[in-house]
């Protein structure tokens, strides 16, 4: 009777231990951004501008909870192009029915133009500035179906920017 006493507090001992405990993954910024350049480029158009973004950067900024990333913006219009480096501001967001964390709300923070053979650009960065945030598509950041730990389905508890990088409890 001890021993089945000894052996069932024992089990629950290991349950309980189980289950309060929780396994971290931390994905830094140099693997998201080998994540994101499988997602790039991304090619849009808008009112007749056809717009490239391309060689994504991210940055994680663990301070305001944001997601940043920079990328090379070549616009053509009339087959005459305008190439810039924009930063797109957002924030993340875990996606329960694809099991994806991906990038949302993004909006042009910064823009820098580099090169410009449009004449009267004006228009064209306007409309880059304007439509960026309606018409970018959902960046896939981490897709949690292509995690296998032979656990099933990953499903993350907590997921938190660092200066590391991104924690994601599980």
């Amino acid at each position: 009777m001890k021993k089945s006493l000894y052996m069932l507090f024992v089990a629950v001992c290991l349950l309980t231990t189980f289950h309060a405990s929780a396994f971290v993954l931390t994905v830094s910024e140099k693997q998201l951004n080998n994540m994101l350049k499988l997602t790039f480029p991304i090619v849009r158009e808008y009112q007749g501008i056809y717009a490239t973004f391309a060689d994504p950067m991210v940055q994680l900024d663990a301070l305001d909870q944001k997601v940043l990333i920079t990328t090379t913006i070549t616009a053509v219009q009339d087959g005459k192009t305008l190439k810039a480096r924009g930063t797109i501001e957002g924030v993340f967001d875990y996606d329960p029915l694809d099991q994806q964390l991906r990038f949302e709300k993004p909006s042009l923070k910064d823009f820098t133009i580099l090169e410009n053979n449009i004449e009267g650009a004006e228009h064209a960065v306007r409309t880059l500035k304007q439509t960026i945030g309606r018409n970018l598509p959902v960046i896939l950041l981490v897709d949690f179906k292509q995690l296998d730990f032979g656990l099933g389905s990953v499903v993350p508890r907590e997921i938190d920017i660092t200066p590391l990088g991104l924690a994601i409890t599980l």
